[in-house]
């Protein structure tokens, strides 16, 4: 049957059904060609080159199209501009397209991190300072310039002596162990009837005109109205109780000018007040400018007091991190009584047996700056009390704030004080009973006045005990620190420090009416540049070269190689009172070594203030000190060996009274050498509190450490015998104590008898005797070691490239530096004398190489060598290592003089390594002696 076509309904027939039809042209052909023609009309043709769509195309399409653009529109279709590039807006959700700046932000930190980039600089004054780091860095030293302060006063301003300090209107007197560096100071009373008191030195000052100057004083208000210091015609008020540093900086302007002489007044009928460490020192131009801009506080932190001339020493930088409170190991203790018990560095157990002991530490803060102290338990009833660190005992300071009721407390640092006293204690409401045990957990002290996470304290330290950096007056001319490329300090020398004392080869040059002189040959001076002091902490006059001198002693020439007669020498010009040598009298060489190892001499039996010898009757010598400070003393010694190997200066009864004559001057040709230092600081990311200090002492040795059977001692100064543990200096903080060479955390410190603020003591079964100790501390008598530097130049890294680059260099400068330091150890350990730590009194015979006590291994035994005295039978004279210990005991004779006869005794060891004398000890007998020479096997 017929059917139609699909698209256009075109009419068919169907050949096997209707092929019998009639053919019907209208249906078959007409209507099927109208339908076509139809079809065709509504068609449009093929364009060549063009396909076809299905979609249809629409006017909207077509302006959507026409709307196409290369710049970053919204809604408008994307057209790529002539350089073909396509432009969108900035994305703003997770799914956009990035833009080239985007990626250019999101790469461009990366790519600052790992190029190229330029430390940052940063200049490091004394004191506390925060510096703020991008991320973790190490911090490295660049330089510290030198810098010298002279003293125009000497010792006179220390305080231990009225002599040139007359009071006007008043009364002086001296005031024992009142002073802030533990001697004396001068007191000053007003009469009655009198509105003030004048304290004024005497003879004046000599000053130069056009020369700048700065005082500075320490004073204390007992019970005046206020005290005036004066210089140059301005003062400074005080009226604090405290011990309090002015300084007043001026200029003398004209030659009739009379007031740069410092003087001190004290107000009010009847009042008194303290007066102590006065110094005058010449600056330049520049540094007084400086100083007229500078806080009381910033200026005395500068310019210190010290005795006659000291220079940059004992610097050192300190980081303490987020927590300025250090571990609770080493906090100091009130007294032995006290029991403390750590489960934690940062939580302690405290027993009290009584009311008022205490544990505690000191913190540096910066003045006027907020604080917040903070901790996550505190027993009820307890208090960790915080003052101002203003003496000894920490508990005692102006009260400040605590932690007690309240676990946070904020407060702001009072303007002048730059250190807090912590001391964790019974609370003034405590009423319970003793003893009582109070809990302290997480302490933490942080700048800001919101309490942080707890984190302990991260302490880093950089130490240059012993730089010596020293400087011309008026600062033109200095030493310099450096870091060189291997990582190693160094130091520039420009100037030369000697301690004139009598083992020098001195030489006797001649006398006048009333002194001589003496010469040594120095290295390398530069003419006329010399600072020297005598041994009383005057300064001597300097005479240039080719001047002529004054006849009146005290006075000093440095020479150098253009000298025509004494090439390259100094002079010194010494009084016949003070070195006890008559008018007539010439002088040895041994003579002249005596007096500057501290002996006046004198003729025998008669006092050593009348008795000057003369060449007649027989020679003796007496310490100069004991003269100084009893001038009828009598005692003598008529064995010039006896003045030629003892300094007087460094005896252990001289108690600083005297010190050895010191020079400083000019190289003629500069030097360059290394310089000691210890440690690293790796700043933190964010802020960071650093401090630049001095009065470090590092790794001093412990010669002679005190110990019982309950305890072992370290700078203990109790009466009696138990003094000998004291260390060089006066302790403000013990630091750290080393166990041959390794930290040893059995320490712990304690305030009480102590030689300064703190003494370390260990259990007796913590204490190993046959090791070596040293200790790292600060001393509390800074004026005694050196001056802080004007400032330190330092560097850190500032992106991630230049820390990867350093943290490298360090370690391949570390890796060849202790490649060096293993070679040069191995090569000194082959037959290396090694000299133990005497014990129990005994000392060298005499202080020469020839009769130091040492031992060595040699194959497989240990050779002992020595002279020693002072000990008693079994009593050690030294404990060996264990290696050098024999398995079995030891037992030979040597030889020894008691009471001037030859004796044989027994030296004996035994296998724990206690080398002792069995028979036959020299005793306390001064001329006794026993030789400890052996070759001992060791199985």
């Amino acid at each position: 049957m017929p059917s139609q076509t699909p698209n256009l309904n075109l009419y068919k027939k169907n050949p096997q059904t209707d092929g019998q039809d009639t053919f019907n042209i209208e249906t078959m052909l007409n209507d099927n060609w109208d339908k076509l023609d139809t079809a065709v009309s509504e068609k449009v043709d093929k364009a060549s080159g063009k396909g076809l769509s299905t979609n249809d195309y629409t006017a909207a399409d077509k302006t959507k199209l026409d709307g196409a653009t290369n710049a970053a529109t919204a809604s408008r279709i994307v057209q790529r501009d002539t350089n073909g590039r396509a432009k969108v807006t900035a994305p703003s959700a997770a799914d956009d397209i990035a833009r080239k700046d985007t990626v250019d932000d999101a790469v461009q930190p990366l790519v600052a991190d790992l190029t190229d980039a330029a430390p940052a600089a940063l200049s490091l004054l004394p004191g506390l300072q925060t510096v703020e780091a991008k991320q973790d860095t190490p911090l490295r030293v660049k330089g510290i310039k030198g810098r010298t302060l002279l003293n125009m006063l000497g010792r006179a301003g220390r305080g231990d002596s009225l002599s040139g300090w007359p009071g006007s209107n008043g009364v002086t007197s001296l005031a024992a162990g009142t002073s802030p560096t533990g001697g004396s100071s001068i007191k000053l009373k007003v009469n009655t009837g009198f509105g003030n008191a004048t304290l004024m030195r005497s003879p004046a000052l000599t000053t130069s005109l056009g020369k700048n100057y700065v005082m500075v004083a320490s004073v204390k208000n007992l019970s005046t109205t206020k005290i005036d210091a004066y210089f140059g015609g301005k003062s400074i008020s005080v009226t604090s109780t405290n011990w309090t540093t002015v300084v007043i900086a001026a200029q003398k302007t004209s030659e009739s000018q009379q007031n740069l002489n410092p003087s001190i007044w004290c107000w009010g009928a009847d009042k008194e007040a303290l007066f102590a460490n006065i110094a005058v020192y010449e600056i330049n131009a520049d540094e007084y400018e400086a100083v007229l801009a500078m806080t009381q506080a910033q200026a005395a932190a500068l310019y210190p007091y010290v005795d006659d001339i000291k220079n940059v020493n004992g610097a050192y930088v300190r980081q303490a991190g987020i927590n300025l409170i250090p571990a609770i190991s080493t906090w100091v203790k009130s007294s032995l009584t006290p029991t403390v018990n750590l489960s934690a560095p940062y939580e302690l157990s405290f027993i009290l047996p009584s009311a008022g002991q205490y544990v505690g530490t000191t913190v540096k803060v910066i003045p006027g700056q907020t604080y917040t102290i903070s901790c996550s338990n505190i027993t009820a009833g307890a208090r960790l009390r915080v003052g101002i660190n203003d003496g000894s005992v920490l508990s005692s300071g102006t009260y400040i704030a605590d932690l007690g009721a309240l676990t946070t407390n904020t407060f702001t640092v009072p303007t002048g004080v730059s250190e807090l006293a912590l001391a964790f204690m019974n609370g003034p409401s405590y009423s319970g009973t003793y003893p009582v045990t109070f809990t302290l957990k997480e302490p933490q002290l942080e700048l800001g006045s919101i309490a942080s996470p707890f984190s302990p304290q991260s302490e880093q330290y950089i130490y240059y005990p012993d730089s010596q950096l020293a400087a011309s007056l008026d600062g033109t001319v200095y030493d310099e620190l450096y870091t060189d490329n291997t990582g190693q300090a160094r130091a520039t020398r420009r100037f030369k420090s000697l301690d004139l004392t009598g083992d020098l080869a001195w030489r006797f040059l001649g006398g006048a009416a009333i002194y001589k002189t003496a010469i040594l040959s120095i290295p390398n001076p530069l003419k006329d540049t010399g600072y020297a002091v005598k041994f009383d902490g005057k300064i001597l006059k300097r005479v240039s070269q080719g001047g002529t001198l004054t006849n009146a002693a005290d006075e000093h020439v440095v020479s150098d190689e253009t000298d025509p007669a004494n090439k390259s020498i100094v002079a010194i010009t010494i009084l016949n009172t003070d070195s006890g040598w008559g008018d007539s009298y010439t002088p040895t060489v041994d003579d002249v070594k005596a007096y500057f190892n501290g002996w006046k001499m004198k003729t025998a039996g008669q006092a050593a203030s009348s008795g000057m010898y003369n060449g007649t009757g027989t020679k003796a010598w007496v310490e100069q000190y004991k003269v100084i400070t009893t001038p009828s003393f009598t005692g003598e010694q008529q064995d010039i060996n006896v003045a030629l190997n003892n300094n007087a200066h460094t005896s252990s009864s001289n108690a600083g009274v005297t010190k050895s004559y010191r020079l400083q001057y000019q190289l003629a040709t500069p030097t360059d050498e290394p310089v000691r230092s210890e440690g690293a600081i790796m700043l933190a990311e964010g802020a960071n509190t650093l401090e630049v200090g001095y009065g470090a002492v590092v790794r001093e040795l412990v010669t002679n450490m005190y110990y019982d059977s309950n305890w072992a001692i370290i700078n203990y100064n109790n009466t009696g015998t138990n003094q000998y543990s004291k260390l060089a200096y006066r302790t403000k903080a013990i630091l750290s104590v080393f166990r041959n060479r390794k930290e040893d955390r059995v320490f712990s410190a304690y305030t009480d008898l102590a030689y300064g603020n703190q003494r370390a003591v260990a259990v007796r079964n913590d204490y190993d005797p046959s090791a070596v100790y040293e200790v790292t501390y600060l001393a509390l008598d800074t004026y005694l070691i050196g001056i802080p530097p004007t400032q330190i130049s330092t560097e850190y890294a500032t992106n991630q490239r230049s820390v990867s680059d350093e943290l490298a260099k360090t370690a391949t400068q570390l890796a060849g530096r202790m490649t060096v330091l293993e070679n040069g150890t191995a090569q000194a350990k082959l037959l290396q004398w090694i000299t133990p730590t005497l014990l129990n009194g005994w000392a060298p015979y005499e202080s020469t190489e020839l009769y130091a006590p040492a031992y060595k291994l040699v194959g497989n035994t240990v050779q002992i060598k020595g002279v020693v005295k002072g000990g008693n039978n079994y009593s050690a004279i030294f404990y060996l290592p264990p290696k050098y210990r024999p398995k079995t005991a030891y037992h030979g004779v040597t030889m020894g003089q008691i009471n001037n006869v030859i004796v044989p005794s027994y030296l004996s060891i035994n296998d724990t390594g206690t080398v002792f004398i069995s028979s036959n000890a020299a005793g306390s007998t001064a001329s006794n002696y026993n030789y400890i020479n052996a070759i001992v096997p060791l199985d």
